[in-house]
């Protein structure tokens, strides 16, 4: 074509460039990654010793059957879920708690999600939610958590630092506050009410046996 001109490229020096600045962007990255290492690792030992009273038992799965009335899909009804529980304690500081549901406007579906926990101990750990749900069926909802202990890098890797440190933050702040208090009152208040209609039926049961 008119006007073209033919330029001699250099491929070595080319290449060569490019390899310079990879490496160079490399070495910057891992001084980051170093220094949000350090942060997270300083932290942890700074709120290590109030993490008894921030953690609480890590929910690993969940199974939710419908009723057997239910099943005919003209009742919403739904039985008490059942909880698996993992033989560990951690405080949330990032992602999900519980997995999120993929179109959950459609009949059925998948689990999807993830969170980064700090444990008792002061190790990170993630939980990589999956499983189903279906609008019919006998079983509405099923899913599980695979739990993986990891390095601090490996949460550097999945989450912003800005976030595992306001979770944290949020768990200290929330536990000041007393709400760990208040939600435990709250437990207390309901098992009374309970007991006192057991105690009502007690009596009123040995009373129609007299």
């Amino acid at each position: 074509m008119r006007g073209d001109r033919h330029v001699e490229v250099d491929w070595k020096q080319l290449v060569a460039g490019v390899i310079t600045e990879y490496q160079r962007h490399e070495a910057v990255r891992a001084e980051e990654v170093a220094a949000k290492r350090r942060v997270l690792e300083q932290v942890v030992e700074i709120a290590k010793p109030a993490l008894p009273a921030l953690v609480m038992d890590l929910k690993v799965g969940l199974t939710r059957r419908r009723a057997a009335d239910a099943l005919d899909g003209t009742d919403e009804r739904w039985d008490v879920p059942t909880h698996q529980g993992a033989p560990v304690r951690g405080v949330l500081l990032a992602g999900d708690s519980t997995p999120r549901q993929l179109l959950p406007g459609a009949p059925d579906g998948e689990y999807v999600g993830r969170g980064a926990y700090l444990l008792e101990d002061g190790r990170y750990c993630i939980l990589q939610y999956r499983g189903t749900w279906s609008k019919a069926g006998e079983v509405a909802a099923e899913w599980h958590a695979d739990m993986r202990v990891v390095a601090v890098d490996e949460v550097v890797r999945q989450w912003k630092v800005e976030d595992v440190l306001q979770g944290l933050q949020k768990a200290l702040v929330g536990h000041r506050r007393g709400r760990g208090i208040e939600a435990a009152q709250e437990r207390t208040r309901r098992l009374q009410a309970v007991l006192q209609v057991l105690e009502g039926m007690t009596t009123l049961l040995q009373e129609g046996s007299r």
